[in-house]
């Protein structure tokens, strides 16, 4: 499957934009990015829309959020932090 990006804003009190990226769905998954995606959001009630929009969104977040992952022993894959978020977005967890 192609990287594809999205779009995704969700109100969790406030508007979040998140990121955009699909990596491969036969490719390894990072696990550790994943769940660092899927944990950036916390409780939040299920996102409706497109995940299209959703991942693009998060991808948007993650760029907001990349900062604090500086300086961390492993590089945090953006691909699969954006597909964490977008799961936890539409409360599903489906990769693990």
């Amino acid at each position: 499957m192609a990287i594809q990006k999205s779009v995704v804003v969700w109100t969790l009190g406030a508007v979040l934009a998140v990121l955009a990226g699909c990596s491969d769905a036969d490719s390894a998954v990072d696990r550790s990015s994943y769940t660092k995606g899927y944990e950036a959001l916390g409780y939040n009630e299920t996102v409706q829309g497109a995940r299209e929009d959703i991942e693009h969104r998060c991808d948007d977040l993650y760029g907001e959020l990349a900062p604090m992952y500086n300086g961390q022993k492993k590089k945090v894959v953006r691909a699969d932090w954006v597909q964490g978020c977008a799961d936890a977005a539409q409360n599903m967890d489906s990769r693990f």
